[in-house]
């Protein structure tokens, strides 16, 4: 069995490892909504519970009870086995969640976009508008057609209809508000309006 000095040596480079992990995963972003942020969020409600709420990292004062530092041990030999712990563990994550929903929903969404799409406020809205499943299904039809909806864009403003007449006739029904909404969104970032297309 190991002494109270045995596991303070441990305790101390386990430690120091799991805060240069977390280091790198803020440096990576993984703080942002859109990441994979289970291990990092477990992380530090383990280290204020230790440490207290002012804690922000693993490597503090040991506690001098053998058994809460057996715990604490415990609670950073957790966080460096989850998968989501490292960028490379986000990564890979990521990269099946999208591939999952690609193959799903018949969307073509890179890793890359399907960030973006999860830090905008739009995709958050249309979700809680529509559901999961047809927004993401809808805005993947956006993207595999981006070129094809500009040109339909400009080619509503060039004959002077509406973009919503435009695109009734052109996609599935259940796609038109949420082609609406979206476009409007993208457009007002932009400083337009669809009127201006009109």
């Amino acid at each position: 069995m190991a002494s109270y000095d045995d596991l303070l040596k441990q305790y101390r480079k386990l430690a120091k490892r799991a805060d240069q992990r977390l280091v790198r995963l803020e440096a990576y972003g993984v703080t942002k909504p859109a990441m994979l942020d289970w291990a990092y969020k477990k992380a530090m409600h383990d280290i204020k519970l230790y440490g207290g709420k002012e804690a922000t990292r693993f490597n503090i004062k040991p506690p001098a009870r053998e058994a809460e530092l057996k715990r604490k041990i415990s609670a950073i030999e957790n966080f460096l086995s989850m998968d989501t712990s490292t960028k490379a563990g986000i990564r890979n994550i990521e990269k099946k969640r999208v591939a999952s929903v690609n193959k799903s929903l018949n969307t073509d969404f890179s890793v890359k976009e399907w960030e973006h799409l999860h830090n905008s406020g739009i995709y958050s809205k249309l979700i809680e508008k529509y559901g999961f499943y047809s927004a993401t299904e809808a805005l993947g039809t956006i993207d595999k057609n981006a070129d094809e909806i500009e040109q339909m864009m400009k080619e509503a403003k060039e004959q002077n209809i509406s973009l919503s007449e435009v695109m009734a006739s052109e996609k599935p029904a259940k796609y038109d508000a949420i082609l609406s909404e979206t476009i409007e969104s993208i457009l007002t970032k932009e400083g337009l309006k669809i009127s201006d297309l009109k």
